[in-house]
């Protein structure tokens, strides 16, 4: 048993050593740990194997091991904690000493075993490695104390208490070797050779030397120490639970021969085991929230924040205040700087702050779906620029720079029904020391719900907008046949008197009605068009030929002959299903809007390309450019809103009926503003054949 754990250990900082040097070869520090993790196994394998019978030579060669771990150690914490003076190789010089003394003691004691000089190579062997020991813990003090930040020096201080402990067990295990009685090995049986020959007391010691190497690994890999919080707060529950089985044990078999009554003995153990697992679970929670109360309050008091903002999410109604809701109550549960819930707008294409907590933190005002949206359907839930999330680390350094622009350590997500519709950010506060697995998963079961009423209050609000359509077009088409009736009697009287003699002056009054009367009858068809469902006739649209047909035809209508007009596409734009007439309607609105925004002198460029849509997938881009004075921000975001224009002959039904054509197709219409100046609206369609999304 005892051989067992010594086993363990060395499987254990084998792994430790060799993925910390798999992950990344290069970096400084990698290769000593590597070392270091090896030369402990060897150590305590050579150990373990020592018990056996006839095998008592092995001892010799952990002396060559043993010296040398400690040395590899020093070269470690030289790459972790750079040294602050000029003894940099001290570390290389202390390994190589060390394996002098190693192997000259193996030769020594080989040479003259049993003899005073084997018993002076022993313990020249043993001082040194203490000594050894001790120049490392003098290295981690050293390292402590020219610690940046109280955050680091809490770190180091934990490696700095467990490679004491470590140390003092290993001594105190050594000296209850050494005072012990020694029997003949061939006395005893198998699982009696390892508990007498280790001593009096158990090898704890191990288990220390793997926490070290564990907390080394982990500074390593992430210089954090969160972890290690939640890790010896559930070591400590298993412990305590272990601790009562075994009081029980002892309380209830007390007195009780288990060899003499082995079956009511067992029966017993069995009964009391059983017993005891029934009720472990159920102790061992409340347990862990005590120990984590104690030992990471942060982590408890996020924890009841969570729980209460769970309880309120489905309270909101609006994404807004779903928003602010997330973003303030994250901010009082004190475990962060900042909080931020970005949202996707389909009226900016992209995602834009709702909500930030506290109202002066940095945010970005406009950041677009593409860079997170594959990552986050593969499956992780967040993204970390945090050193140490392998899984969840931004995908590549433009990414991370991102986030790290948006003023956040970690973006969570907010995905429902396969679509991303935001994301939260979130900023460490500047005592901690990063973000623990735990945490992120208390918050991300937050995002799960509150991008799961996202998704619902964006049905609830389509189901609306379908019936007020609805509605509108009920009234709107008695209405229009009431207003054309009396428009088609104006209009043609008007165009009876014009066949008349009259002065000048009532002529130009009676061309005023008929133009006034036809704008009044495009009115009602565009409010016809708004109002009534949108129907499409599918088929396969030829794109490119689609806008040749469109330049050409606003070509022959006449242009200013300052007012240059172009049109470029790919080579071979993929064919898409859709309505022609429609899809040309759309670009024939925008490029009208694009003349009306020049005037007589600019220039309009049309343009079509395969890209690939954050959320729509592979699609042909439609652009519309023009040099202009560009759109204000104000008309920008109400460009889309029915009826609203910034002419004084505009219906503002125009972009509307675009958008809704736009998503009837499966598409969306955007439009923004360009860095050189003028506007852009792009129209995305899909290049696979999408169900249309009825309004």
């Amino acid at each position: 048993m005892t051989a067992g754990i010594y086993f363990l250990a060395a499987v254990i900082s084998t792994a430790l050593a060799t993925r910390a040097w798999l992950l990344d070869r290069e970096a400084p520090g990698r290769r000593d740990f590597m070392w270091l993790g090896w030369t402990l196994a060897v150590s305590y394998l050579l150990f373990a194997l020592s018990f056996l019978p006839q095998a008592r030579g092995l001892e010799f060669l952990v002396s060559i091991t043993a010296c040398v771990v400690a040395p590899h150690g020093f070269a470690t914490l030289d790459a972790v904690f750079p040294p602050q003076r000029t003894w940099r190789n001290l570390g290389r010089r202390l390994t190589a000493f060390g394996y002098l003394v190693g192997i000259g003691s193996f030769g020594t004691r080989m040479i003259f075993a049993g003899t005073p000089i084997a018993r002076l190579a022993h313990w020249t062997a043993t001082g040194w490695i203490f000594v050894a020991v001790l120049l490392v813990l003098w290295r981690i003090w050293t390292a402590r104390r020219h610690a940046s930040s109280e955050v680091e020096r809490s770190r180091i201080g934990w490696l700095y208490g467990l490679t004491w402990a470590a140390m003092l067990l290993t001594f105190a295990e050594w000296l209850s070797r050494l005072i012990g009685p020694m029997p003949d090995r061939s006395s005893l049986e198998f699982f009696e050779r390892g508990l007498v020959l280790n001593g009096l007391l158990p090898p704890i010691s191990s288990l220390l030397a793997v926490a070290v190497m564990y907390v080394v690994y982990h500074s390593m890999l992430t210089q954090r120490m969160v972890a290690l919080r939640q890790l010896l707060v559930r070591v400590m529950a298993v412990c305590t639970l272990a601790a009562v089985l075994v009081l029980s044990y002892a309380v209830f078999l007390r007195g009780m021969t288990l060899v003499r009554f082995p079956l009511h003995s067992s029966f017993l153990v069995f009964l009391l085991s059983a017993v005891f697992l029934s009720v472990a679970d159920a102790l061992r929670r409340p347990l862990e929230t005590w120990l984590s109360h104690t030992l990471n309050p942060g982590a408890q008091q996020l924890g009841a924040t969570v729980s209460e903002l769970k309880e309120t999410l489905p309270l909101a109604s609006t994404p807004e205040e779903l928003a602010q809701l997330v973003a303030t109550q994250l901010l009082s549960s004190g475990r962060f700087a900042a909080v931020s819930v970005y949202l996707y707008s389909g009226r900016a294409g992209a995602c834009i702050p709702k909500a930030t907590a506290p109202t002066d933190a940095g945010v970005l005002q406009r950041v677009a779906l593409a860079p997170f949206d594959q990552f986050f359907h593969g499956g992780p839930r967040w993204c970390s620029v945090q050193r140490g999330e392998t899984r969840w680390s931004c995908p590549d350094d433009a990414t991370a720079n991102l986030v790290a622009s948006m003023h956040a350590d970690v973006l969570m997500r907010l995905y429902a029904r396969g679509e991303l519709l935001g994301w939260v950010t979130l900023r460490d506060i500047s005592v901690s020391d990063g973000f623990d697995v735990s945490e992120l998963q208390l918050v991300a079961g937050v995002c799960d719900l509150s991008a799961a009423s996202l998704a619902n209050m964006s049905n609830i609000v389509r189901q609306q907008e379908q019936r007020r359509l609805a509605m509108l077009g009920t009234v709107s088409a008695g209405l229009a046949h009431e207003i054309r009736n009396p428009l088609a009697g104006l209009k043609g009287a008007a165009q009876v008197l014009q066949g008349e003699e009259l002065p000048d002056h009532v002529d130009q009054m009676l061309r005023v009605i008929v133009t006034e009367t036809d704008r009044l009858n495009d009115v009602v068809t565009q409010f016809l068009d708004y109002a009534r469902p949108m129907k499409l006739r599918r088929k396969p649209v030829d794109l490119g030929h689609l806008l040749h047909h469109v330049v050409q035809l606003t070509q022959a209508q006449g242009l200013p002959e300052d007012l240059q007009l172009d049109l470029t596409t790919e080579p071979e734009l993929p064919p898409t299903a859709g309505d022609a007439g429609r899809i040309s309607q759309v670009v024939l609105n925008l490029i009208q809007n694009a003349q009306q925004a020049v005037g007589p002198y600019g220039h309009i460029l049309v343009s079509a390309r395969t890209a690939h849509h954050a959320v729509l997938g592979d699609v042909v881009q439609i652009e519309v450019r023009d040099d202009g004075p560009g759109i204000s921000q104000e008309a920008l975001e109400q460009a889309f809103t029915p009826f609203f224009t910034t002419r004084p002959s505009g219906t503002g039904l125009g972009l509307p009926i675009s958008r809704r054509i736009a998503e009837a197709h499966g598409g969306r219409l955007v439009g923004t503003n360009l860095p050189t100046g003028g506007a852009c609206f792009v129209l995305s369609l899909p290049v696979e054949r999408l169900p249309a999304l009825v309004a």
